[in-house]
């Protein structure tokens, strides 16, 4: 734990630095502190994609995916993330990966492909839902656009 501890504090005071975060993951996985470790997982990725490395992004989704292929709502988040980033190839790779590792991933994307046929179909700029499944968030997301229209004042 004391070691966890000097990587958090490495990890903060260089919050560009991938080092740290991809340790943290390691021990948290040692210590089968699953939470942390998808957190570190997960913060590691968004560095990877802030700095347009989609490969390496889409392997430590990969990696969270061996960790937690029940967590659906990382999954949801991991693909469209990719998929949002213009990645659509890694996207379905990821896809791909989470339901062989999670069959309820594939029944959730469909809904989700379902979802997107009926916004464009009825015209709606944006629609958003999730699901719970025994009290627990399996998804969440959106589709299409949030914000139609911004006004700025001048």
């Amino acid at each position: 734990r004391s070691a966890a501890g000097v990587l958090e504090k490495m990890a903060e005071l260089d919050v560009e630095d991938p080092k740290p975060r991809a340790r943290l993951a390691e021990i948290y996985h040692q210590l089968g502190d699953r939470e942390h470790e998808l957190r570190e997982y997960r913060t590691l990725a968004e560095l990877m994609m802030k700095h347009g490395r989609w490969d390496e992004a889409a392997h430590v989704y990969g990696r969270a995916l061996a960790v937690a292929p029940d967590d659906l709502s990382f999954v949801t988040d991991a693909v469209l993330g990719l998929k949002d980033a213009g990645q659509v190839g890694a996207a379905a790779k990821l896809l791909a990966i989470a339901v062989e590792k999670n069959p309820q991933a594939e029944r959730i994307a469909r809904l989700g492909r379902h979802v997107e046929e009926a916004r464009k179909l009825l015209g709606v700029p944006g629609v958003s839902g999730g699901l719970v499944q025994d009290g627990k968030v399996v998804f969440a997301g959106g589709y299409g656009v949030a914000w139609l229209f911004r006004r700025q004042w001048q």
